[in-house]
């Protein structure tokens, strides 16, 4: 017999031994009329009080459920006396215990928050127990909740965002990405009045709805979008003048039952034209500009080239914008002597590729061994290089900076790509000094004796000198040219004070023939390093510090994954700390995972290495993981020693690749010491909490089946994994899965928050004369089906036709 019938009996036996003064207690229960969005949180009103008020209850207890077997439900918290304990033995059900007593006019009135996870109406019971109960009807409440499939708009505005005066278009994309109807959508563009005064609509179709053309907006009203339906809309304008033109695009829609949009976030974009006075219009820069300073970028055959543009820039007041449009063949600075020198602050902006999103691409195409660019504005404002792609020539040994040196002025490389460079001296693809941020830029295969990336020389004044950001170094060398081994594979860091932010260092080397120091970073003199959310992985040094030599400084490691690195060996007799060599002050490291490092002997297997993970001194500050402590005899870790797990084997996946960021990581693929196990808040050893993980996705996420969301250890936050199920045939079918999962007896069934790497099995139950014909997707065969949990996953389970079986959900 089902446990909530069972229930109900034992209240049925309760009541005929309670005495004549017994009284009932009053239930209600309240809750939105209008449907709730699928998967969104729900609440629910509850108050209890006596019926009577002269005779006091005891023992209360309840129980909340939905009928059938399936969960529908999901608890996320309420603030009610007692303890509401999901219970997984019969379908979508909460135990609540701890009320209390009741007496005279005392009542419970709290809120129960619940996600709705299946479509359509859910029936809601609520059933009350205690010692003094006499009256089931009154002592029970029931309510419908309704979930509805939601509608997501999303919209963009598809332009030239460099537009030159005069004729110019746009178009307005906006879809409902939801699986529910969207109502009422309102689209409105708004911007400033010189560029409505000639807007022509010049859609078709939806374009034309309730459309509405004012002095500063132009508005489109549809009465109802498909789910999946899309829509395209061109307006032609004019741009009277060169400036800067903002343009913002903002979209609302209801559901089918009045609710907002539920995800507004991708409901509105915004471009600024910018009319550019200097567009370059040619690949080749041999010749200069006619007349730096006159307002006008040519050279003698009326051309503007990148040197003639720069040339311009320089001359003119004031901060320039440089337009550099995408050219298949890519641009040359052949014929400038020396590096291009930029001497007044300047946007040099690439303009992507429309059809391929490829960048502009710029490289030298003669035998000068100089840098592209050398930035010496003297100032603190910043130029600033925009989605381009900077080429080293891999056949050059150029000097210090071979692709970009930053002597004087303030330098900022977004979203670009710096690759290729070769110097023998300092800096593969950059030479820097203070006021240099790095946002989005991908630095690979560059070369140098010092800083296979970059070579980095701050100004030791308290001001901070460099902050790198959402970035990529991958396959980046220290070594000079006769082979031996370099110092910093892709960052060298001398007296600067530097943040590094969601960053990942990868495959980067300080070999030779001589020993290599810092296979991803040296941290020399006086150098004060912050490296958080950021991963280390797969780096190598000639003999110290495959990850990390921290020779002289500071440096704080927080939420970082370092592992797979490797030091040795070398033309010494051992490699020391694969993963971090420290000479002298100790790093501090928290919240971190240290593991699968090594530090290979000469001679090995049978020669002893020293130091797989660390050689030295670090100072943790709690909440670390670090693998293989035992054998690192060389390796002393002092401070909050209490909250780390020493000895660990953290599961990791392999390498991997964000497809949206480019950036390198290790996810985590087990519940373990690492998962919902960092410092709580996610805080950070000195400067507060980080809300975000190296790809930018929110911390902290519930990754235990704990209940309760905790950050991971590591520079990645775990997820969690879902299952979806959906059966055909029957209707005689149930499929158990292994606690702490309820049955599934719908035909669809959607499992959401599981932890990553648990392990579920799937058991096939029918009845009423159907009969279970096999498993699809992630399942096959006929058997019990066992998943690991590391990713989301999709079974399909077929029965074959039958009778309708009776279930008692329990209800009257």
């Amino acid at each position: 017999m089902r446990r909530s019938l069972s229930f109900l009996l034992l209240l049925f036996a309760l009541s005929m031994t309670r005495p004549a003064s017994a009284t009932p207690l009053t239930v209600t229960l309240s809750g939105p009329s209008n449907p709730t969005s699928l998967g969104f949180v729900t609440s629910v009103d509850v108050t209890i009080r006596p019926t009577a008020q002269t005779v006091p209850t005891s023992n209360l207890s309840a129980e909340v459920r939905t009928p059938g077997f399936a969960q529908v439900i999901a608890l996320q918290g309420h603030n009610c006396p007692g303890t509401l304990i999901e219970v997984h033995d019969g379908g979508a059900a909460f135990r609540w215990t701890g009320l209390g007593n009741l007496s005279g006019t005392a009542q419970i009135s709290c809120t129960i928050d619940l996600r709705l996870l299946r479509l359509g109406a859910t029936p809601l019971l609520l059933q009350l127990a205690c010692d003094q109960c006499s009256n089931p009807a009154n002592n029970r409440a029931e309510i419908t909740l309704t979930a509805e499939a939601p509608p997501d708009l999303a919209g963009r505005i598809d332009t030239n965002p460099f537009p030159t005066v005069g004729p110019a278009t746009l178009t307005l994309s906006f879809a409902n990405e939801g699986a529910g109807l969207a109502r009422n959508v309102n689209v409105g563009l708004f911007g400033p009045p010189a560029l409505f005064a000639n807007m022509v609509n010049a859609g078709t179709g939806h374009c034309t709805d309730g459309y509405i053309l004012g002095s500063d907006f132009a508005s489109i009203a549809i009465v109802q979008m498909d789910p999946g339906e899309s829509v395209s809309c061109r307006f032609d304008f004019v741009i009277p003048a060169a400036g800067s033109y903002p343009l913002n695009l903002l979209i609302s829609a209801d559901s089918a039952a009045g609710l907002p949009d539920p995800w507004p976030d991708n409901n509105s974009d915004q471009v600024t034209l910018q009319t550019a006075d200097l567009t370059v219009n040619t690949r080749f820069s041999f010749s200069p500009d006619s007349n730096p300073g006159d307002g006008q970028c040519a050279d003698g055959n009326g051309a503007c080239s990148i040197r003639a543009a720069i040339e311009e820039s320089n001359a003119l007041p004031g901060y320039q914008r440089i337009n550099i449009p995408y050219q298949a063949g890519g641009y040359f600075l052949g014929g400038v002597t020396g590096a291009l020198q930029i001497t007044d602050p300047v946007l040099l902006n690439g303009a992507a590729d429309p059809a391929s999103g490829a960048r502009p691409w710029i490289t030298r195409n003669d035998g000068d061994d100089a840098s592209l660019f050398r930035i010496a504005t003297d100032s603190p404002t910043q130029t600033v290089f925009h989605g381009l792609e900077l080429r080293g020539n891999p056949l050059l040994l150029s000097v210090d900076g071979a692709i970009i040196s930053q002597s004087r002025g303030a330098l900022w490389l977004r979203e670009c790509t710096l690759s290729g460079g070769r110097t023998t001296g300092q800096g593969g693809a950059l030479r820097g000094t203070e006021g240099l941020r790095v946002t989005g830029v991908e630095f690979f295969d560059n070369q140098a004796a010092t800083g296979g990336a970059i070579a980095l020389f701050g100004v030791f004044d308290g001001v901070p000198d460099a902050l790198i950001e959402d970035s990529v170094f991958d396959d980046n060398r220290a070594q000079d040219s006769t082979g031996n081994g370099g110092i910093g594979g892709a960052l060298y860091l001398f007296r600067a004070q530097v943040d590094v932010l969601r960053t990942a260092l990868t495959n980067n080397r300080a070999t030779g023939n001589q020993a290599g120091q810092g296979g991803a970073v040296f941290i020399s003199t006086q150098t004060q390093l912050k490296l958080r959310n950021s991963t280390l992985s797969g780096n190598q040094a000639g003999q110290r510090g495959g990850a990390i030599a921290h020779i002289q400084g500071q440096a704080e490691l927080e939420f970082v994954t370092l592992v797979y690195n490797e030091a040795g060996p070398g033309d010494s007799s051992f490699g020391q700390g694969g993963g971090i060599y420290v000479a002298e002050a100790a790093p501090d490291i928290g919240n971190s995972i240290i593991a699968y490092n090594s530090a290979q002997a000469v001679g090995s297997p049978i020669a002893v290495p020293v130091g797989g993970n660390c050689v030295g001194t670090i100072d943790s500050q709690g909440y670390n993981s670090i693998s293989a402590t035992l054998f690192d005899n060389q390796c002393q870790i002092v401070g909050q020693t209490q909250n780390d797990s020493l000895n660990v084997s953290p599961a990791l996946t392999p390498l991997q690749i964000d497809t949206l960021s480019g950036q390198r990581f290790h996810a985590l693929r087990r519940v373990n010491q690492e998962i919902d196990n960092a410092r709580p808040n996610c805080q950070t050893i000195r400067d507060g909490a980080l809300s975000i993980d190296q790809l930018r996705r929110f911390r902290p996420i519930e990754g235990n089946g704990a209940g309760s969301a905790e950050c991971d250890r590591g520079a990645v936050e775990a997820r969690t994994v879902g299952l979806d199920l959906l059966v055909s045939g029957g209707p005689g079918f149930q499929i158990d899965i292994s606690n702490p999962y309820a049955a599934c007896t719908e035909p669809s069934c959607l499992y959401r928050y599981i932890p990553v790497g648990a392990t579920l099995t799937l058991t096939p139950q029918s009845s009423g004369g159907s009969q279970f014909t096999g498993w699809s997707g992630d399942c096959s065969g006929t058997a019990s089906c066992t998943l690991q949990m590391s990713e989301d996953r999709f079974v399909g389970a077929s029965f074959s036709a039958g009778a309708d079986p009776l279930f008692d959900d329990g209800f009257e």
